[in-house]
């Protein structure tokens, strides 16, 4: 509303009513045309900013993904190497398994190297430091017991898998 007197409230509308039909119909069409072109830029900028959310919802849920996939396959070997510890080291399972614990332990490193990538922010890469830390520890620890079940001093090998190598893949 204009603070200006009442006079000059009637000045300006006087002035417009002089006008003649097509300077209003301008106006008008001016008027609804710059309301268009206000939502339309806004409509612009939400839109914007759904996509830039929706890359970001996809960066997360593909992390999610490579991390739920490394747990996973880091348990599948898990049950493999204790598979293979429990049966005193079978020689046909170890045959058996051995091949599918380096080929998924080659998918572990993979999905490491992607969310190494991905992880920008310095938590992040704190958090996977310290898992590939403890990933480091559980794979000694398995690659040592299992040696030492092929030397053949299996009862201790056994006692380390419950102290070592099941904590290890588990932290």
């Amino acid at each position: 509303m204009c603070h200006c007197s009442a006079g000059a409230q009637g000045y300006l509308f006087m002035k417009v009513s002089n006008w003649g039909l097509g300077a209003r119909l301008g106006l008008g069409f001016a008027t609804v045309l710059l309301l268009m072109i206000a939502m339309a830029a806004f409509g612009v900028l939400r839109v914007s900013r759904i996509i830039e959310k929706n890359q970001e919802i996809a960066d997360r849920t593909q992390r999610y993904v490579l991390a739920a996939r490394w747990k996973a396959d880091t348990q599948l070997n898990l049950s493999r190497a204790l598979a293979i510890a429990k049966s005193g080291n079978s020689n046909a399972l170890s045959a058996f398994f051995k091949p599918q614990i380096k080929a998924t332990s080659a998918e572990i490193a993979d999905a490491q190297k992607a969310l190494e990538t991905l992880v920008q922010d310095e938590r992040g890469k704190a958090q996977l430091a310290a898992v590939a830390q403890a990933r480091t520890t559980y794979m000694a620890a398995r690659e040592s017991i299992l040696g030492q079940m092929q030397s053949g001093d299996a009862v201790v090998a056994l006692a380390r898998v419950d102290s070592e190598m099941t904590p290890a893949a588990t932290t």
